[in-house]
Protein backbone atom coordinates (compact mmCIF):
# COMPACT_ATOMS: atom_id res chain seq x y z
CA UNK A 1 0.00 0.00 0.00
CA UNK A 2 1.46 3.36 -0.94
CA UNK A 3 1.41 6.26 1.65
CA UNK A 4 -0.86 9.30 -0.05
CA UNK A 5 1.95 11.98 -0.64
CA UNK A 6 0.21 15.12 1.07
CA UNK A 7 0.39 12.78 4.40
CA UNK A 8 3.12 10.46 4.34
CA UNK A 9 2.55 9.16 7.79
CA UNK A 10 -0.85 7.34 9.60
CA UNK A 11 -1.22 7.45 13.37
CA UNK A 12 -3.09 5.59 14.97
CA UNK A 13 -4.20 6.72 18.43
CA UNK A 14 -5.73 3.83 20.55
CA UNK A 15 -5.30 4.99 24.35
CA UNK A 16 -4.62 8.68 24.19
CA UNK A 17 -3.77 9.94 28.02
CA UNK A 18 -4.13 12.92 29.39
CA UNK A 19 -0.87 14.18 31.30
CA UNK A 20 -0.96 16.90 34.53
CA UNK A 21 2.30 17.90 36.03
CA UNK A 22 2.11 19.31 39.59
CA UNK A 23 5.10 20.78 42.13
CA UNK A 24 4.38 20.32 45.25
CA UNK A 25 6.78 21.38 49.06
CA UNK A 26 7.25 18.01 49.09
CA UNK A 27 5.65 14.89 49.46
CA UNK A 28 3.93 13.81 52.81
CA UNK A 29 1.08 12.13 54.16
CA UNK A 30 -1.62 14.94 55.08
CA UNK A 31 -5.28 15.31 54.37
CA UNK A 32 -4.60 18.26 51.80
CA UNK A 33 -1.30 18.78 50.26
CA UNK A 34 -1.16 21.59 48.03
CA UNK A 35 0.84 22.18 44.65
CA UNK A 36 0.76 24.23 41.31
CA UNK A 37 -0.04 23.04 38.18
CA UNK A 38 2.81 23.39 35.86
CA UNK A 39 1.37 21.58 32.72
CA UNK A 40 -1.43 19.65 31.11
CA UNK A 41 -0.50 18.10 27.81
CA UNK A 42 -2.54 15.60 25.33
CA UNK A 43 -0.18 12.47 25.71
CA UNK A 44 0.02 8.68 24.73
CA UNK A 45 2.70 7.21 22.89
CA UNK A 46 0.85 7.81 19.38
CA UNK A 47 -0.50 11.52 20.24
CA UNK A 48 3.38 12.12 21.29
CA UNK A 49 4.23 10.88 17.87
CA UNK A 50 2.16 12.75 15.85
CA UNK A 51 3.35 16.04 17.71
CA UNK A 52 7.32 15.11 17.13
CA UNK A 53 6.73 14.39 13.94
CA UNK A 54 4.78 17.35 12.99
CA UNK A 55 7.02 19.83 15.16
CA UNK A 56 9.72 18.11 12.48
CA UNK A 57 7.84 19.33 9.82
CA UNK A 58 5.99 16.29 8.41
CA UNK A 59 2.24 16.39 8.22
CA UNK A 60 0.12 13.53 9.00
CA UNK A 61 -2.69 11.79 9.29
CA UNK A 62 -3.76 10.74 12.96
CA UNK A 63 -6.62 8.72 13.54
CA UNK A 64 -8.05 6.57 16.89
CA UNK A 65 -10.39 7.01 19.87
CA UNK A 66 -11.02 10.07 21.55
CA UNK A 67 -13.52 10.83 24.53
CA UNK A 68 -16.18 12.70 23.64
CA UNK A 69 -15.57 15.07 27.03
CA UNK A 70 -12.33 16.21 25.83
CA UNK A 71 -11.94 15.09 22.22
CA UNK A 72 -11.19 19.01 21.43
CA UNK A 73 -8.09 19.27 24.11
CA UNK A 74 -6.06 16.64 21.83
CA UNK A 75 -7.48 18.36 18.60
CA UNK A 76 -7.03 21.74 19.52
CA UNK A 77 -3.44 20.69 20.71
CA UNK A 78 -2.26 19.69 17.13
CA UNK A 79 -0.52 21.78 14.70
CA UNK A 80 -1.52 22.67 11.41
CA UNK A 81 0.36 19.73 9.42
CA UNK A 82 -1.94 17.30 11.35
CA UNK A 83 -5.17 16.01 9.70
CA UNK A 84 -7.12 14.52 12.28
CA UNK A 85 -9.92 11.98 11.63
CA UNK A 86 -10.64 10.65 15.38
CA UNK A 87 -14.05 8.72 16.21
CA UNK A 88 -15.29 10.05 19.62
CA UNK A 89 -16.30 7.20 22.22
CA UNK A 90 -18.44 8.22 25.45
CA UNK A 91 -15.49 6.75 27.88
CA UNK A 92 -13.19 9.11 30.08
CA UNK A 93 -9.33 9.46 29.01
CA UNK A 94 -6.96 7.94 31.05
CA UNK A 95 -5.17 10.94 33.07
CA UNK A 96 -1.69 10.57 34.04
CA UNK A 97 -0.21 12.46 37.44
CA UNK A 98 3.62 13.63 37.74
CA UNK A 99 3.70 14.91 40.96
CA UNK A 100 7.59 16.74 41.46
CA UNK A 101 8.60 18.02 44.92
CA UNK A 102 9.95 21.50 44.74
CA UNK A 103 13.59 20.86 47.09
CA UNK A 104 14.25 17.37 45.52
CA UNK A 105 13.40 16.99 42.12
CA UNK A 106 12.30 13.69 42.85
CA UNK A 107 8.95 12.88 41.24
CA UNK A 108 5.71 10.35 41.51
CA UNK A 109 3.54 9.10 38.97
CA UNK A 110 0.26 8.17 39.12
CA UNK A 111 -1.92 6.56 36.43
CA UNK A 112 -5.91 6.57 36.18
CA UNK A 113 -8.37 5.48 33.93
CA UNK A 114 -8.65 3.97 30.21
CA UNK A 115 -10.85 5.19 26.80
CA UNK A 116 -13.25 2.08 26.62
CA UNK A 117 -14.55 1.61 23.49
CA UNK A 118 -17.53 -0.01 22.94
CA UNK A 119 -19.70 -1.79 19.88
CA UNK A 120 -17.01 -1.83 17.21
Amino acid sequence: MKAHRQFPFLIVSLHPAIDRTIEIPELRRTPLLRGRLLRVEAGGKAVNLAHSLSNLGHSLRATGFLSAWDANFFLNSFSTRVKSDFVTVQSLTRENLTLIERQTGKDIHILSGRLVVRGF
